[in-house]
């Protein structure tokens, strides 16, 4: 069974009559299907993310852990960077498209090292491009936020084509470089026009706990 606590940064599991030996191995979320299941320590990026107001998508942005002892406790720690795009107009965007070079991979499944949390894209199981579902109404005055959660590293240079409803598009640059963990990358807000081109500019990069859940685990056992 699992307790997620009030504040979103803990949850509690118990497992009963089932003894865990350490060290423990810790990946979030469980994703079917996935060299996970086969006893390998593996995360998968989405390929395909949706809508949120104010967060991103339950399992968006994976974490692990790791514990060599008794205690029952394991702290969480994040595997994702998240974009934050801002965008007023009068149109509804549909989708958001991100596409990195060939040699970057942005969604899929990785193998993680649980002490370290370094990364290996699995060959043949990862993408080097994220959709993002929107089916958001713009405002000429409000800015309406978006999340989309991408794997931390150095993601290189990547395309952002934002389009709306009736097939308009926006073809933009991002310099994601330094895509960093747990850490809310903004860009300068921007108002949708069709036909224009520029490069994202980068405004703060901030940690934001509350986008991010679980904190801790605590294991019953």
């Amino acid at each position: 069974s699992t307790l997620l606590n009030d504040d979103r940064t803990r949850a509690t599991f118990c497992f009963d009559n089932t003894p865990l030996t350490t060290p423990l191995h810790i990946t979030y979320p469980h994703t079917e299907g996935s060299a996970c299941a086969e006893g390998s320590a593996t995360v998968v990026f989405k390929a395909t993310q949706s809508y949120v107001e104010g967060s991103f998508g339950v399992g968006d942005a994976p974490m692990y852990g790791y514990c060599d002892n008794r205690d029952n406790q394991i702290s969480m720690r994040h595997l994702a960077g998240v974009m934050r795009l801002a965008i007023k107009g009068a149109v509804t965007i549909s989708t958001i498209e991100i596409v990195a070079d060939e040699s970057i991979a942005l969604a899929g499944e990785f193998k993680v090292d649980c002490m370290t949390g370094a990364m290996t894209a699995l060959e043949g199981k990862t993408t080097n491009s994220v959709i993002y579902t929107a089916n958001k109404q713009l405002t000429a005055n409000k800015e309406s936020i978006f999340h989309i959660a991408l794997p931390a590293g150095d993601l290189g240079v990547c395309d952002v084509v934002v389009s709306d409803s009736n097939g308009g598009k926006m073809n933009m640059k991002w310099n994601a470089k330094d895509v960093a963990r747990g850490i809310v990358r903004e860009m300068k807000s921007f108002t949708f026009q069709r036909g224009v081109s520029f490069e994202l500019e980068n405004m703060t990069s901030e940690e934001d706990d509350d986008l991010f859940i679980p904190g801790n685990l605590q294991f019953v056992c």
